[in-house]
């Protein structure tokens, strides 16, 4: 049986491999339309797996391949899109350098010398949470904290490479320390030959709580061109003035709990990850129907 198969250019490659500054390769990356393991030459096989198999490193080894590039903008929100391999790099706990993230630091370690809590022990920020939760509300709302804290759903870990990537690109648009929001991540993947090819969206956003309409169109387009929703992101912000809690927790809210439940259904999303910047949960999305979503 032929089949016809679209071949990978040289140019391509090399714009993925050694060409982080400059998108103008991006366009052409849209055309991988993916290639099997018969359809791609030995060498650039090679390349890709000396790409992704790169030691963790220091942390100026943590960036992109490519420049994000802005594809979507309105008055609250703004789109960017880049490609990147399956480098385990992205997953190390090597961070972005930004003097963005820098800042976040400093504001953080200021916070944390007034704070009740030892705000970059996500453990013990969980635990303070869920404490203000059971006395507020009801010893119901410690179920789903117990969840994560016994280790019965999701993991807890440094953030890694990736998520500080797209987490950066919020924090630079809409500083953290000045203001509480929440920005949105999908990474999608597709598989050729031996190692995955990441096609990653972040989402900045203006205000507190995100919307993920114009986002999910692209990811729904992407998915039935034959992408794999690998990832849905977002960060749970610090909030330092409130009454009683100070949020930064990686715990997902009932409205998230209810989108992966939606995005697994509808488009066949994988994982979800929360940040604060510091921390991050980890939760396959077949882990949702353990937590409680009546409150």
């Amino acid at each position: 049986m032929s089949h016809k198969r679209r071949i990978i250019n040289k140019s391509v490659w090399l714009c993925l491999a050694f060409s982080p500054v400059l998108f103008s390769c991006a366009e052409d990356a849209t055309e991988f339309d993916f290639l099997d393991s018969e359809s791609m030459s030995d060498d650039w096989v090679s390349v890709a797996e000396t790409l992704t198999t790169t030691s963790e490193g220091e942390r100026s080894r943590c960036k992109s391949l490519m420049q994000p590039r802005l594809i979507y903008s309105d008055d609250v929100n703004n789109i960017y899109t880049f490609y990147d391999l399956n480098r385990d790099v992205l997953f190390s706990n090597a961070i972005v350098e930004s003097p963005a993230y820098d800042e976040y630091i400093a504001w953080l370690d200021e916070k944390n010398m007034e704070a009740d809590v030892d705000v970059f022990d996500q453990r013990a920020v969980l635990i303070r949470q869920r404490d203000v939760f059971v006395k507020y509300l009801g010893e119901e709302h410690a179920y789903n904290f117990d969840l994560i804290l016994d280790g019965r759903a999701g993991i807890l870990s440094p953030m890694n490479c990736l998520q500080s990537i797209i987490f950066d690109i919020q924090n630079r648009e809409h500083p953290l320390s000045e203001a509480p929001s929440e920005g949105l991540g999908a990474i999608l993947r597709r598989k050729f030959a031996d190692f995955y090819v990441f096609k990653i969206y972040a989402q900045t956003e203006g205000d507190y709580i995100p919307s993920t309409e114009k986002l999910r169109e692209f990811v729904a387009k992407d998915v039935a061109a034959g992408w794999e929703w690998f990832v849905h992101m977002h960060n749970h912000p610090f909030m330092f003035d409130g009454p009683f809690d100070i949020a930064g927790t990686v715990i997902p809210s009932s409205p998230d709990l209810a989108a992966y439940e939606s995005h697994r259904n509808q488009f066949g999303l994988k994982v979800g990850w929360i940040t604060n910047g510091l921390d991050s949960l980890h939760l396959d999305t077949e882990e949702v129907d353990l937590f409680r979503q009546d409150f």
